[in-house]
């Protein structure tokens, strides 16, 4: 057998995503410790952040690791990471 295809037909599933808990700007409760990344050309001590217990609204500033299970996220220094209401990280330039 040199090629195999298949196709599924079906109703579409009725998904409704959650919403995570608010918190505050303040992401310190989902803080698990501290860890040295190299970025930029040089090692920089970054903050370890739990994401099953960072909150909608959230911010995480760089350079910060957000670990889960299957994935990790680094947040590079000059950048910040805000959570949404889903759970999102959402990564932007800090502007000054």
């Amino acid at each position: 057998m040199v090629n195999l295809r298949a196709i599924v037909q079906g109703r579409a599933a009725n998904v409704k995503y959650g919403r995570i808990e608010q918190g505050d700007r303040d992401a310190s409760t989902a803080l698990a410790g501290e860890s040295r990344v190299w970025v930029n050309g040089g090692w920089s001590d970054a903050k370890v952040y739990d994401r099953s217990r960072l909150r909608a609204g959230n911010v995480v500033a760089g350079p910060a690791i957000v670990t889960e299970m299957d994935s990790t996220t680094l947040v590079l220094t000059e950048y910040s990471g805000e959570v949404d209401a889903f759970g999102n990280i959402l990564i932007r330039p800090i502007t000054r």
